[in-house]
């Protein structure tokens, strides 16, 4: 158990130890060292899908190789961790990661002079970064962009739009390289306040104790005394530089370091010579710059071929699949054309027997009724004819007349409606029908429904269901009162039925079962209600 623990706390030891060597640029010899050892780590999180974990070594890796003045590699390990991190879907996971490398590739850039492309990948950066430090950060390298460039108006102006921002930071190494950077910008800009903002930045490099970020204080320093004249400081400062640079061992600080110092010496064939070895290094960079452009637009226009095919062959593919698509839908039309027909064909046969049999249901109904009502009635009169003296002629008349009415009430609830007409002059004429001199009707609103809105399906529902009602308050009820009121409601009508009648035990069959089923028919509802002795009524909406 112990054993294990040790090897957990060397493996965290050695990440520490190469993460160090890379930030802080102590020994170089360990520089390779890291890259083998960070690359190791990289394809370890790649092999079990922590795609975030290892873009952040190869983004070490990168840090390191641009350190040790290896742009290309620094290039091509930085897009490399990008494309890993397109690969995340969560934004919040890689957004900060993709601001570390997008400056990481400015930074490339601009130390190739690329300054448009190191510009557009700082604004990049500048965009997913929302700390203030990491902008103050971002912000001092947009700035560098343009001193390189010799417009240190330019820079300094950028950077003085951040200057309160800066200065509420705590002391690090960002904020010490924006003061040491504006400084430097305002030296060249001949503005007095250059001196304190360099001076600043040394106080807080001195207590952070970083290597390179001295070096870039003891330069500047020294530019600076040696532009107002003040050879001493500024030799002092060179040699300060010098000396910093030989405690790193990195052959390019070393390289400027001596440059600055022979500058001072004012010789003008060593000026002519640093001019001639800079042409030489800007010459040998074009050519470098120029054959990685070569080598970019190779690969990608093998990308492109490579996209172009696979276009190709989804072309093809979309094109076979829109036509499998076709018939599919082509089929799936004739089959519901068919089943609709189908369907179509089904209910009109269906809806022809419903029909027949209504027809036959209102036949046997009709011919029960009058088999039932005037049929036994008329054989009654014709037994009395045969046996009984012609003194009851008058009575034998009333009978007869009473059976007509019977058989008249019969055609009359069977017989066409008229839905010509003013509807409300028809439901009139069928209730005063059953007015008697012992039953008043009474109706209200009658005429305020506007029956023109009203379906003639409706209309003849209603016609019959009053009918029913009527037809079975006059044969049961004995009532002498009935009161019928209308109401029209948005799309439903309300009809209330009420009559004084002996009222009775609730009984569908028949008439009142009638009533019930046509106006479920049409959706509408029908509410019964009575009690011995305390009369009917009836609640419908249609």
């Amino acid at each position: 158990m112990a054993n294990h623990n040790l090897v957990s706390q060397n493996k965290i030891d050695s990440t520490l130890f190469y993460y160090k060597a890379i930030t802080e640029l102590k020994d170089v010899n360990y520089i390779g060292k890291s890259f083998e050892f960070f690359n190791k780590k990289a394809e370890q999180r790649l092999l079990v899908g922590d795609t975030v974990k290892s873009a952040y070594y190869l983004e070490l890796i990168a840090l390191g190789q641009f350190k040790m003045g290896f742009p290309y590699e620094s290039e091509v390990a930085s897009v490399k961790a990008l494309k890993l991190l397109d690969l995340v879907t969560n934004p919040s996971r890689n957004n900060d990661a993709k601001g570390r490398l997008s400056n990481q590739l400015g930074m490339v850039y601009r130390r190739l002079e690329d300054f448009e492309n190191a510009r557009r990948y700082y604004n990049q950066a500048l965009d997913l970064n929302k700390e203030t430090e990491g902008r103050i950060a971002i912000i001092t390298n947009i700035g560098n962009t343009y001193a390189d460039q010799n417009n240190f108006q330019k820079a300094a102006d950028i950077l003085v739009s951040f200057y309160d921002d800066a200065v509420a930071l705590k002391t690090s190494k960002i904020k010490a390289t924006y003061f040491d950077n504006f400084g430097y910008f305002n030296l060249k800009i001949n503005n007095s306040r250059a001196l304190k903002e360099m001076e600043a930045a040394l106080e807080m490099r001195l207590e952070l104790g970083g290597l390179s970020g001295l070096f870039s204080s003891y330069r500047h320093l020294a530019l600076f005394y040696y532009q107002k004249g003040n050879k001493t400081k500024a030799r002092y400062f060179a040699n300060k530089a010098t000396s910093v640079s030989n405690r790193i061992q990195t052959p390019a600080y070393q390289l400027e370091a001596l440059a600055l110092k022979l500058e001072f010496e004012n010789n003008p064939d060593f000026g002519r010579y640093i001019d001639l070895n800079k042409q030489l290094i800007s010459e040998k960079q074009l050519r470098e710059n120029k054959f990685a452009a070569i080598k970019y637009n190779l690969i990608r226009n093998e990308q492109l071929l490579e996209e172009n095919e696979t276009k190709l062959l989804v072309s093809e593919f979309e094109k076979e699949k829109e036509e499998t698509y076709k018939w599919l839908y082509l089929t799936l039309w004739i089959l519901v054309i068919l089943l609709s027909t189908l369907i179509f064909f089904t209910l009109r046969i269906r809806h022809r027997e419903d029909r027949v049999r209504e027809v036959y249901d209102t036949e046997k109904r009709i011919s029960k009724k009058v088999h039932d009502e005037v049929a036994n009635d008329v054989y009654q009169v014709m037994t009395r004819l045969q046996y009984e003296e012609n003194s009851q002629k008058e009575e034998l008349l009333d009978e007869l007349e009473h059976i007509y009415n019977k058989t008249r009430d019969i055609s009359r609830e069977s017989g066409s409606i008229d839905l010509e007409s003013d509807f409300s002059f028809v439901l009139n004429d069928l209730l005063l029908v059953y007015e008697t001199d012992d039953l008043v009707i009474i109706t209200r609103g009658l005429k305020d429904v506007n029956w023109d809105t009203v379906s003639e399906l409706k209309k003849t529902t209603i016609y019959r269901v009053l009918q029913e009602l009527m037809t079975n308050m006059k044969k049961h009820s004995e009532a002498t009162l009935v009161s019928i009121s209308f109401q029209k409601n948005k799309n439903f009508l309300d009809i209330n039925y009420m009559d004084n009648g002996v009222g009775a035990e609730l009984n569908r069959l028949g008439g009142l079962e009638n009533v019930e089923t046509r106006i479920h028919a049409l959706k509408g509802t029908v509410i019964f209600s009575t009690k011995i002795g305390n009369g009917f009524k009836v609640k419908a909406r249609i």
